[in-house]
């Protein structure tokens, strides 16, 4: 099928918009409280002390949470560009872009036209899910990407018979492996699983991959640093295998979780989150479903990529929403495949094949409206503790002092934005035993919590900086001596 060369520079111009949208935001928007503040200080730790072996929750102590690709690539950013939010989000950014690409050439090459490779790339871009995620500080992107690549480089491998991909296959396990776990051999191996058998071509798989290769990609390499992070500090292994993915897995609100991730939410909240997560094509394919329900089926069944897709999308919907403890981006590794889908179903069903064009412009301007009204009511809905950390910075000058925090919990941005350099207290004691230095302190404080110290430790201390109205209700105050 021919693509207008309007239809390209139209896709070619949203595309670009986008990213130059991504790259503002990654710019001008702080580091958010808590997953994007927690791995971007684990991050500039690793930087820090030049421990790219240990991932750290404190100076002290290791982070058995989440294998270290995302630390070792935003560190790396942050070594070339700087200690700042654009640096350590751009890994995320180019993850996401290398999932469109492979979204597109897989069908660029599979349908041999450009037309439903643009349906699905502008899909999957403008879904309001994988536009935040493509500059976020988190695990789940480097996993999206590695599934990713396992899954279309198995299918290209297939088709092709063209050995690079048969390797991207097996890389894409690997660094599934240090993305995100074990948990990315099941996200790649249950979809494929399902398909083979349903094609019932076991044989001819099994024996057509580059084994030997593959498996030195997809084992060997990332269990050297699985063996090495155990041999340093034991008890990770047990902690990340049996905690992270048995018990997380199996237990509402798993109480031996390290960190305050576990979270107990009702089974099945997960196409909830897959339908907010795909707005607005959620709405667009739900509606066209209801339409021709029969034509649905018909244009599933129309070729074996569609099955493939079906298998991915299927199996990953199903085993995502069965953990006790579920998040929002969980539906990352499965929104490549429904993009595919519905662009497919979208060559098949409309008309007008404009539709797709018009819609994804619509979005990229609603984008643009959302970034906009961000910037002017940054102060209520602001989660990042960046703005009084900088008012600290600019009274060094003049009145230099040690900056405190005084929260129910640990505020990452702070500890991030001041190099590590603040320290969290959680009661009153340790507010006046900071107090008994010689040396000027700040204070950053939870407004309820410096409302319920004594009187007298009060009256020690003016408001700098009163942020009541954002969403951490914080306060940056000065010793008054």
């Amino acid at each position: 099928m021919v693509i207008t060369r309007s239809k390209t520079l139209w896709f070619i111009t949203l595309l670009t918009a986008l990213i130059a949208l991504r790259l503002c935001a990654m710019h001008f928007v702080p580091l958010m409280e808590t997953t994007e503040a927690r791995y971007g200080e684990i991050a500039r730790k690793m930087l820090e002390t030049g421990n790219w072996l240990t991932l750290q929750d404190t100076y002290t102590s290791p982070f058995w949470a989440k294998p270290p690709l995302f630390a070792w690539l935003s560190a790396a950013s942050m070594a070339v560009f700087g200690i700042n939010e654009w640096a350590i989000r751009l890994p995320s950014l180019i993850l996401s872009m290398g999932v469109a690409w492979l979204v597109f050439l897989t069908l660029r090459r599979e349908k041999a036209n450009t037309l439903e490779a643009h349906h699905a790339v502008l899909i999957l871009s403008t879904g309001i899910g994988f536009f935040v995620t493509s500059g976020t500080v988190m695990t789940d992107t480097a996993l999206l990407f590695s599934t990713t690549l396992s899954l279309l480089g198995f299918w290209l491998f297939q088709t092709s018979q063209e050995k690079i991909w048969g390797y991207c296959f097996f890389a894409g396990l690997g660094l599934g492996l240090l993305a995100k776990g074990p948990l990315a051999w099941v996200l790649v191996g249950g979809p494929l699983f399902i398909y083979i058998t349903w094609q019932r071509s076991w044989i001819a798989t099994l024996k057509s991959l580059p084994w030997l290769g593959g498996i030195t990609l997809a084992a060997i390499i990332p269990s050297i640093w699985y063996v090495t992070a155990e041999l340093k500090t034991p008890g990770f292994l047990n902690y990340f295998i049996m905690g992270e993915h048995v018990y997380r897995f199996l237990k509402p609100g798993w109480n031996g979780d390290l960190y305050g991730f576990a979270h107990a939410t009702p089974r099945g909240i997960m196409l909830a989150y897959l339908l907010i997560a795909i707005l607005p094509w959620s709405i667009w394919f739900l509606l066209s479903l209801l339409r021709n329900r029969q034509g649905a089926l018909q244009t599933i069944h129309s070729n074996s990529l569609n099955h493939f897709l079906l298998c991915w999308f299927g199996f990953q919907c199903v085993f995502l929403s069965l953990p006790a403890n579920t998040i929002w981006p969980y539906f990352l590794p499965m929104a490549p495949a429904l993009a595919m889908l519905m662009a497919n179903i979208s060559i098949t069903w409309l008309k007008d094949r404009s539709t797709i064009y018009v819609t994804a412009s619509l979005m990229t301007i609603s984008l643009v409206i959302a970034m906009g009204y961000y910037s002017l009511n940054a102060t209520t809905i602001d989660k990042s503790g960046k703005n009084l950390v900088s008012q600290w910075q600019s009274l060094q000058s003049t009145h230099p002092g040690t900056l405190h925090y005084l929260a129910s919990k640990r505020l990452f941005s702070i500890e991030f934005y001041t190099n590590g350099q603040a320290s969290l207290f959680n009661d009153e004691k340790d507010v006046v035993r900071i107090l008994e230095n010689q040396t000027k302190d700040y204070l950053i404080a939870e407004a309820e919590m410096f409302e319920r110290l004594p009187t007298s430790i009060q009256n020690r201390f003016i408001i700098v900086e009163p942020r009541q109205d954002s969403a951490l209700n914080l306060l940056l105050l000065s010793e008054s001596r």
